[in-house]
């Protein structure tokens, strides 16, 4: 009897611990207080540093756009020629009025005969000396290259050194061209690279000038070789116009023709053209 009844004593304890440990354990993993404070604290950090990195992003975005918007002063030569040729064509679109000079120097004219001497030195004096004021929204199509309505095409395969320093506030351009060797002028002043960006003689200027001297004889070749040209310009910084240009260009040209009686004749020259322009 007294076995029995420690038997059962026994059981009873097991049974108890046995409740008690399964009424523990789901207590503490389904506790939605304790499930609802952590899941906030995840949310609560997450949103913390999603909002550090905007703001970070932010101040990167704002320091980048920061740093571009300081211009800087052209450097390559393909940057000095673009920014040239931006500053060059707005004379003719904002038409701001200038003052302009020009000198134009026959070094040499040799050789052949004497019409053509006198022929070609017409053709060539023609235009100098000359001097001209354009008023503000008056017509500019003759500055820099002559009736175009761009002043300036100019390729950076054509210069041969480009530099540029400022200077009270002022960017001042050189631009040198390389040398350039054509077999006859230019039916259009575009198709020669410095006509691209000076004012040269083109195939009707020259030949144009033997218009009633027919019975001399005729100009059959004019070829030019464009040496030692530059460009010299102020532009202002703050808003890219142009406050001053001077462009210098020299060549020298082999110039071949016929007699009324079909005798060739050679001759040689030697001109160089300054134009300066002062807005």
């Amino acid at each position: 009897m007294r076995k029995l009844l420690c038997i059962g004593l026994a059981l009873g304890l097991v049974f108890t611990l046995a409740s008690c440990g399964r009424s523990e354990t789901p207590a503490a993993a389904t506790d939605p207080t304790a499930a609802e404070m952590t899941a906030e604290a995840v949310t609560t950090a997450e949103t913390i540093e999603t909002t550090a990195e905007m703001e970070t992003a932010t101040e990167e975005s704002t320091a980048q756009e920061t740093t571009t918007a300081v211009p800087k002063a052209p450097a390559t030569i393909p940057e000095i020629v673009a920014y040239y040729n931006a500053a060059a064509n707005r004379v003719k679109a904002d038409k701001p009025g200038y003052s302009f000079t020009e000198r134009t120097s026959i070094n040499s004219i040799n050789g052949g005969a004497q019409w053509l001497v006198s022929i070609v030195n017409r053709a060539i004096t023609d235009d100098t000396p000359q001097a001209e004021t354009v008023a503000t929204g008056g017509n500019h199509r003759d500055f820099a290259v002559p009736g175009k309505d761009w002043a300036s095409k100019l390729s950076a395969a054509a210069v041969h050194s480009a530099t540029c320093a400022e200077k009270d506030g002022v960017y001042e351009i050189r631009i040198d061209m390389r040398t350039e060797t054509q077999p006859d002028l230019p039916g259009d002043v575009e198709q020669h690279e410095h006509g691209k960006a000076f004012k040269i003689y083109d195939r009707g200027k020259i030949y144009g000038v033997m218009s009633g001297y027919e019975a001399l004889g005729k100009i059959t070749k004019f070829a030019p070789t464009y040496h030692d040209c530059y460009i010299l310009c102020a532009i202002d910084k703050s808003n890219g116009t142009m406050r001053s240009a001077q462009y210098y260009y020299t060549f020298d040209a082999t110039i071949e023709g016929k007699l009324a009686s079909a005798i060739p004749v050679k001759a040689g020259a030697g001109i160089s053209v300054t134009g300066k322009y002062v807005f």
